[in-house]
């Protein structure tokens, strides 16, 4: 499609979302409907997906918004729950690599549903099931090298939007396991290193945001899986480790205080050394300890978790 193309397509749907908020309300669900299909039928056309998604998914964002915010309906919210159902089926339509720019078809995809779940948060609700249908396919696209980054990316969006509505919490409880285990597990995927070091400053940043009555059980799984990943991925993650491990403790240092002393000395042991040689590498810009210190002239592990 030339430029000319994409600018009428853009235009039209900046011009159909303006109309959607000032029209009666009598004739307002139809032409919902109409724009949300309208969005759909792009994001699942080979020829747009160059040039017009790009330009749209904007609009789609903005018009999302003013549905979730102007109304909360019954029929809103199963207009919604549709237009999701449908960007899961243009998804999966597009991992079957019919097209040249199937690719493209299935990050956008992904984007667009990122999109409409965290703007349309508040009336999604909880209980669904596309929601978790959603979710699921998104961590599936963790293990592709072709979509881990984009994935990874959305996963963190995902994640860290407000606990406070239910939708969120229900989010959090399907994502997070899916993502510690892919945090975990060794890959020979080159692309995956990108989207686990994502997925670590998600997992981190989400253990430091949850309610406090719920922190320690948040660093009690987390916490683990940085150290598994440190274990599994060698000294090179040692310095981004350390920097999280710190401002998780930083976060709840009773919390982290209370983990660490439950570990077994082995545990324990490794967490000293990945905080410290981590942070070590991280003051030398990589390149490892050389200074002639003493090494058991050190702070132990008593001395750097107190903060």
């Amino acid at each position: 499609m030339n430029a000319d193309a994409v600018l009428l397509a853009t235009l039209a749907l900046t011009a159909l979302v303006d109309a959607a908020s000032v029209f009666p309300s009598v004739i307002k669900g139809d032409l919902h409907a109409c724009v949300l299909h309208a969005f759909t039928t792009i994001l699942s056309s080979p020829a747009c997906q160059p040039a017009v998604v790009p330009e749209a998914l904007p609009v789609f964002r903005r018009f999302v918004l003013s549905l979730a915010r102007s109304t909360n309906t019954a029929a809103t919210v199963e207009q919604l729950r549709s237009a999701l159902s449908r960007l899961i089926l243009i998804l999966r339509t597009a991992q079957k690599r019919e097209h040249e720019t199937s690719v493209a078809c299935e990050r956008n995809a992904l984007l667009a549903g990122t999109i409409l779940v965290t703007a349309a948060l508040p009336v999604l609700g909880g209980q669904g099931a596309l929601l978790g249908v959603f979710v699921d396919e998104l961590a599936d696209c963790l293990a592709n090298k072709m979509t881990t980054r984009v994935a990874a990316g959305l996963a963190k969006s995902l994640l860290l939007v407000p606990q406070a509505e239910e939708a969120a919490v229900h989010i959090a409880r399907r994502l997070v396991p899916r993502l510690l285990a892919f945090l975990i597990a060794p890959s020979d995927i080159d692309e995956t290193a990108e989207a686990r070091r994502t997925v670590a400053q998600a997992l981190s940043a989400f253990a430091a945001q949850v309610p406090v009555d719920r922190r320690a059980a948040a660093l009690g799984v987390v916490v683990p899986a940085l150290l598994q990943r440190a274990a599994v991925e060698g000294e090179g993650v040692w310095g981004e480790t350390s920097g999280r491990l710190v401002a998780l403790a930083q976060s709840a240092p009773d919390a982290f205080r209370g983990l660490v002393g439950g570990m077994v000395v082995r545990q324990k042991a490794f967490i000293e050394e990945v905080i410290r040689k981590g942070a070590l590498a991280s003051a030398d810009g990589g390149q490892g300890r050389n200074h002639g210190m003493d090494e058991a002239k050190e702070p132990t592990i008593a001395l750097k978790l107190d903060f």
